[in-house]
């Protein structure tokens, strides 16, 4: 780490309580982590972990999805803000 050391457990419960909800998508495309957070936009279960984010997401949402993972490609997002319509 940059400054400091932090165990795996602290990691965890810093990601499990920060009011922010937190997926890693890898370079493929593949979801690798998501935050344990109660603030979530919308249900996850472990078995997302290695799909392919795309796979994640219902076919009228996937170019928006694209677009946010070229963003953040080119560094012109770094987050990402989106409301769920139920």
């Amino acid at each position: 780490m940059g400054i400091g050391a932090l165990t795996p457990e602290r990691i965890s419960a810093i990601f499990t309580h920060l009011p922010v909800d937190v997926t890693l998508v890898c370079e493929a495309n593949n979801v690798r982590f998501y935050s344990g957070s109660q603030h979530r936009g919308f249900e996850r279960t472990p078995d997302i972990i290695g799909r392919n984010v795309m796979a994640c997401h219902s076919p009228d949402s996937v170019q928006i999805v694209f677009k946010f993972l070229e963003e953040f490609r080119t560094r012109t997002r770094d987050t990402a803000e989106f409301w769920i319509q139920a």
